[in-house]
């Protein structure tokens, strides 16, 4: 891949990248996500093949791409106020390669706008915002996470979750 990715740069010079970051491994004997595997050599069906790069291998791809903005994407976070666990270790991987000022981590149906690419201090404020509204979103749902182990707490989540009003019971 590595070779493949040195050849974009070189042939298309990209300035973004949207890149998957979750990782996702497969074995040839199921078929991977699609079940595409119909006609396979048979030696490899006892063997896994990776679909899409994790988080490091993403953070070296937007080195080897250079480009000055990168999206991560394939995170499969289906909620408006998810964020992917993924998400805070790419950050972390291009932390690692002093590539942190790339990441522009979009929230669940955001849009990219030209706006964000144009390196102004209101694209920058956006970049920042949105790496710490994900690292917040993180905490609370390690929070979450570690208190649904108590009794008393799933009880007042499932009582909060019953008392918000849902549009089958409201009546106009």
């Amino acid at each position: 891949m590595n070779s493949v990715l040195a050849r974009v740069r070189d042939e298309y010079r990209p300035s973004v990248a949207f890149l998957p970051i979750s990782q996702m491994v497969f074995r040839y004997e199921d078929g991977g996500v699609n079940g595409f595997c119909r006609y396979i050599d048979t030696t490899l069906l006892g063997q896994d093949f990776q679909y899409t790069a994790g988080p490091k291998e993403a953070a070296e791809w937007v080195r080897l791409l250079g480009v000055s903005t990168v999206v991560p994407y394939a995170t499969f976070t289906l909620s408006p106020y998810g964020t992917p666990h993924e998400l805070n270790q790419f950050a972390a991987a291009l932390e690692q390669n002093d590539l942190e000022a790339t990441l522009l981590p979009l929230r669940p149906l955001d849009s990219l706008e030209l706006s964000d690419l144009d390196n102004s201090v209101s694209a920058a404020r956006r970049r920042r915002f949105l790496r710490t509204w994900h690292r917040s979103a993180a905490r609370v749902a390690q929070l979450d996470e570690r208190l649904r182990q108590y009794a008393l707490y799933r009880f007042g989540r499932r009582l909060l979750a019953g008392a918000a009003p849902s549009a089958a019971s409201h009546h106009h």
